[in-house]
């Protein structure tokens, strides 16, 4: 067997292995260990804790949540076992405004960080004194 086809035949083993990893492996591991439900909190509009098709969450280092509302184009924010606390954000292109915001990350400041898809942009927020 030349040596080319000796690195072909490695590599789709190798294919193969990763690929078995990454499919049965899993599927596999979460049939054993199903995750306990805890807590669900929301439901369908645009008032306070209500959501249109909420997208990315992050956690502070207080254990509040903050969720991606995309299609009311703003952030909420509750408490680790889902009471509303606040909310910003509206439609638009301004400061503090989103057009369909799709992420949120929280530094170890507690600086919030909002990915802006239809702006094209990132935003950055501080907790106001």
């Amino acid at each position: 067997m030349s040596t080319s086809k000796k690195y072909l035949l490695g590599a789709l083993i190798l294919l193969a292995s990763v690929l078995f990893f990454v499919v049965f492996v899993p599927q596999y591991a979460l049939a054993q260990t199903p995750p306990c439900f805890l807590l669900k909190w929301g439901s369908t509009g645009s008032g306070d804790g209500q959501f249109n098709a909420p997208g990315g969450i992050a956690i502070d280092s207080s254990n509040n949540v903050y969720v991606v509302d995309k299609s009311n184009h703003r952030i909420q924010k509750f408490t680790s076992t889902g009471g509303f606390i606040t909310k910003w954000g509206s439609s638009g292109s301004g400061d503090g405004q989103f057009n369909v915001p799709i992420g949120v990350a929280v530094d170890s400041s507690n600086n919030v960080y909002v990915s802006d898809s239809g702006n094209n942009r990132v935003q950055k927020f501080a907790s106001c004194p």
